[in-house]
């Protein structure tokens, strides 16, 4: 976690780009980090994926329709 308190700068980036994405016009950028701190790597709890993925797969079928 220490990761996470010490080393901003990907969170800072992360926040720019949800700004920049409302600037460009899309309403509804949602911000997914309840798994701070977690390696992407192994079998850990990811709670933020699930959510993610499922709205991957919920635009695509707006998109697709």
């Amino acid at each position: 976690m220490s990761q996470v308190v010490e080393h901003t700068e990907s969170q800072n980036r992360q926040c720019a780009l949800t700004e920049s994405a409302r600037t460009m016009g899309f309403a509804s950028v949602p911000k997914i980090d309840n798994d701070l701190g977690g390696s992407g790597s192994g079998s850990i709890e990811r709670p933020g994926f699930p959510e993610l993925v499922a709205s991957v797969y919920a635009m695509t079928r707006e998109v697709g329709d």
